[in-house]
């Protein structure tokens, strides 16, 4: 009889430590995943910001006057001398429905 209730206990305590192991790895180890991962993200924010990658669109200033337009044109010479033809294209008529 104390065979079968030690089998029975050793049973329990497997059953008990699956249970625990599951719990783990389906509500607590996402939850340390994810604040790691923010952790790290914030960390690569700052990082690019003290090296000027990141600008605030508040401390953003232009050269420019408002309203004034500027065409930024490639570094590359490849896009240079391509000029759309007026016949490229699709022209599709409309009619004024009364």
């Amino acid at each position: 009889m104390m065979e079968i209730l030690e089998f029975l206990l050793t049973l329990l305590g497997i059953y008990i430590i699956y249970r625990l192991v599951r719990f783990f790895i389906r509500y607590i180890l996402p939850i340390i995943i994810s604040v790691r991962a923010m952790k790290k993200a914030q960390e690569e924010f700052y990082k690019n910001a003290s090296r000027g990658g990141y600008t605030r669109a508040d401390n953003h200033t232009t050269t420019a006057a408002e309203g004034e337009v500027t065409v930024e044109k490639p570094a590359n010479g490849s896009q240079q001398g391509k000029v759309i033809k007026d016949d490229v294209g699709e022209d599709t008529p409309y009619e004024e429905i009364k």
